[in-house]
C-alpha cells in the first residue's frame, strides 16, 4: 500500500511539473504568431533562443500535426490549419463573436452580399467568419487572412476603436510594407484624422482602395469598455455599395447597432455621409 501511495505522489509531482518539452517549443509558435510573414529556420531558432537543429525537430512535429505549415518552395514556416482551427474554436466560445457571426449571417441573407467577422491580433484584423452571399466575390481574402489597420475598412474600424498601444505593432508592420512597395508611409497627423473620421462616421468605407474592384463597409462590435471586440464587414463588387445611404450599408449598420444594444453597449452613431 505504501508503494502505491508513493507512486500516486510521484504522479502528482510529475503533473505539477508538466511536460517541459511542450513549454520549450512554445516560443517557436509565438514567433510565428507575431510575424508579419513566414519565417526561416534561422529566424525562428534565433527568436526562440535555441539551436537550429533543436528548432527543426520541434517544427517537424508541428508540421506533422498541422500546427505549422512549411512552404515547399521557400522552405519557410508559418502557422498551419490546426493552429487556425484552435483559434477559431476559442473565438466561437466568446459570446460577442457568436452574436456578431449571427448578425453577419442575417445581413448576408437579406442583402445577398458576402459578410466577414473579424477579431484583432497583433498583426491586424483577422477574418474569423466568412458568410457567403448570393453575389460572387473573387478575392485572395480567406478565413484567417489578416487585414491591415490603415488601408482596409475592417482594420480602420479597429484602429478607431482600440487604444493606440494595441494597434501600434500592426500599424508599424503596414508602414514597413508600404515602404517595401515604394508607397509613402502615412504620417501621424493623417492617421489621427483617419481615426477621428471613422469614429464620427460610426463605420469605415473602402471603395477599391485596398483591393481593386472590391468595396467594403465595416462597423465595430464593442465590448463593455467601449473598445472594438469584433468587426462586421460587408464586401462587394457592386459600385454603389460603399455609400452610407446604400440599403446594404444601412442593413449592416442596423445589425451592428442591434448587437451592441444586446450586449449592453451604448449605441454608436449611425453611418453618415463622408
Amino acid at each position: 500500500m505504501k508503494k502505491k501511495g508513493r507512486d500516486v505522489g510521484a504522479d502528482l509531482a510529475v503533473n505539477r511539473r508538466g511536460i517541459q518539452s511542450v513549454e520549450v517549443g512554445i516560443p517557436l509558435l509565438k514567433a510565428l504568431q507575431t510575424a508579419s510573414t513566414s519565417l526561416s529556420l534561422t529566424a525562428l531558432s534565433d527568436s526562440a533562443s535555441m539551436t537550429a537543429s533543436k528548432a527543426h525537430r520541434y517544427l517537424a512535429s508541428y508540421v506533422r500535426t498541422g500546427l505549422v505549415r512549411q512552404d515547399p518552395r521557400s522552405r519557410e514556416y508559418e502557422l498551419g490549419p490546426t493552429a487556425l482551427s484552435l483559434g477559431l474554436a476559442v473565438l466561437s466560445q466568446i459570446e460577442i463573436i457568436s452574436l456578431a457571426a449571427e448578425a453577419a449571417r442575417t445581413v448576408a441573407e437579406s442583402t445577398g452580399h458576402t459578410m466577414l467577422v473579424s477579431a484583432w491580433s497583433e498583426r491586424g484584423a483577422v477574418i474569423v467568419r466568412w458568410l457567403r452571399g448570393v453575389e460572387p466575390v473573387v478575392t485572395s481574402l480567406a478565413l484567417g487572412s489578416v487585414l491591415p489597420p490603415l488601408s482596409s475598412a475592417t482594420g480602420q474600424v479597429f484602429l478607431a476603436h482600440l487604444p493606440r498601444i494595441a494597434t501600434a505593432q500592426a500599424v508599424r508592420l503596414e508602414q514597413r510594407s508600404r515602404q517595401r512597395l515604394k508607397n509613402a508611409s502615412l504620417p501621424e497627423p493623417r492617421i489621427d484624422e483617419l481615426i477621428d473620421k471613422v469614429r464620427k462616421q460610426g463605420a469605415a468605407w473602402i471603395d477599391s482602395d485596398y483591393i481593386p474592384g472590391l468595396r467594403a463597409i465595416s462597423c465595430p462590435i464593442l465590448d463593455d469598455q467601449g473598445e472594438a471586440a469584433a468587426a462586421i464587414t460587408l464586401i462587394s463588387v457592386t459600385e454603389l455599395v460603399a455609400d452610407p445611404e446604400h440599403p446594404a450599408s444601412q442593413a449592416l449598420a442596423r445589425a451592428c447597432e442591434d448587437v451592441n444594444r444586446h450586449a449592453g453597449i451604448a449605441s454608436l452613431p449611425g453611418p453618415r455621409r463622408r
